[in-house]
């Protein structure tokens, strides 16, 4: 069962606040539009009451050093809402400990992170799975070009070296498999 229908059935009415912020001072104030439009025309397609928002501009979510994020965490605890709605997770954090952290602490007051563009069930066990591998994916789409390019090297020169210790095994069992089959001949 959705999140969403859970919450409904014990409140009748879902309330949530949406959070949304832009990264940089290169990206344009369009882009805070654009996530605030998307958030809202789900909070109407879905009955969701939005009472609150909480935008960062031109901050990173590397970080915690986001104000109204912050402000938004706190008011997790005062129970006002049920539901904090994203764009994209990637809007909420891009550092795993920072998500896993503050994604268990609204858990805590009861709310729930709900990206509106890749809706997860909370209740789903692949929604861990998954959520993993998209954090995973954030935190190399944010590393920069030269740290990815060092660990492919890394990465490909373990590879080469795997791939001749096995080069050695293999030749190495062929000599021995040789020298059986000259003792056995004999």
């Amino acid at each position: 069962m959705r999140i969403i229908e859970k919450i409904r059935q014990k409140k009748q009415i879902v309330r949530a606040v949406l959070y949304a912020r832009f990264s940089s001072d290169n990206q344009r104030e369009e882009s805070i539009d654009a996530q605030v439009r998307a958030i809202r025309d789900y909070a109407r397609k879905n009955s969701i009451i939005i009472i609150g928002e909480y935008i960062d501009k031109a901050k990173s979510a590397m970080t915690d050093n986001r104000p109204e994020f912050l402000r938004m965490i706190s008011d997790s605890a005062k129970g006002g809402f049920d539901l904090v709605l994203v764009h994209k997770l990637d809007r909420f954090a891009r550092n795993r400990q920072d998500s896993i952290g503050y994604r268990m602490e609204l858990k805590k007051h009861g709310v729930s992170l709900v990206s509106v563009l890749e809706y997860l069930d909370d209740e789903s066990p692949e929604k861990l799975v998954l959520m993993k591998l998209q954090l995973r994916l954030i935190i190399l789409w944010t590393l920069s070009s030269s740290q990815v390019l060092r660990c492919l090297h890394k990465s490909f020169r373990r590879l080469r070296w795997k791939k001749s210790i096995l080069k050695q095994s293999i030749v190495r069992f062929v000599k021995r498999m040789k020298c059986r089959k000259l003792l056995l001949r004999s």
